[in-house]
């Protein structure tokens, strides 16, 4: 019993010590030169619960639905795509189409469901992408190769070994010191 108590009071020692040295500043790359790194602040505090909960928020109750479903004026679908299309793009060139809206009904009617958790999810990461990219000048569309390469499932694993958000394989993220 109390090398139970000693081996439980180690181990939470221990995750202390992780966790405090999780949230490092500074890094070092292969070539033995120090780096200083950004943690968005959206990061810090919210790892924990914010996941767990944009899983949560993809299901709706029946009262949620039919507030939902109150009759709204109904535009042309194609229109309507086109429109939103055209409003989100940014320095990309976006365009309507056949094979677009092939791509629009897997989502809107296949998965639905999956469609439902990615939009949770991204909620939830979207506002730690763009202050990261912002800061580091990096283009905002990069935030959106994640949903293509994960569906923004941090646990996501490839049929190659990729894994994570952004799919790293992971020769590439030892080469740059990163944890998959």
């Amino acid at each position: 019993m109390i090398e139970e108590k000693r081996f439980i009071a180690i181990i939470l020692l221990l995750l202390s010590v992780c966790v405090t040295f999780g949230q490092q500043q500074k890094i070092r790359d292969n070539h033995g030169r120090t780096m200083e790194i950004y943690i968005p602040d959206a990061v810090v505090g919210t790892a924990a619960s914010g996941a767990s909960n944009a899983n949560a928020r993809c299901f709706k109750t029946e009262n949620e639905l039919t507030a939902i479903a109150a009759p709204i004026e109904v535009e042309e679908e194609s229109v309507a795509i086109a429109r939103l299309i055209n409003r989100i793009s940014g320095s990309l060139c976006l365009s309507y189409g056949p094979e677009v809206q092939k791509h629009i009904d897997k989502y809107v009617k296949q998965g639905r469901h999956s469609t439902s958790c990615l939009l949770a999810r991204a909620s939830y990461y979207n506002p730690i992408f763009e202050e990261a990219l912002l800061y580091y000048g990096l283009p905002l569309e990069l935030k959106h190769l994640p949903v293509i390469e994960s569906s923004l499932n941090p646990k996501a694993i490839s049929r190659q070994g990729a894994a994570g958000l952004w799919q790293l394989m992971p020769a590439t993220g030892q080469q740059y010191n990163l944890q998959i």
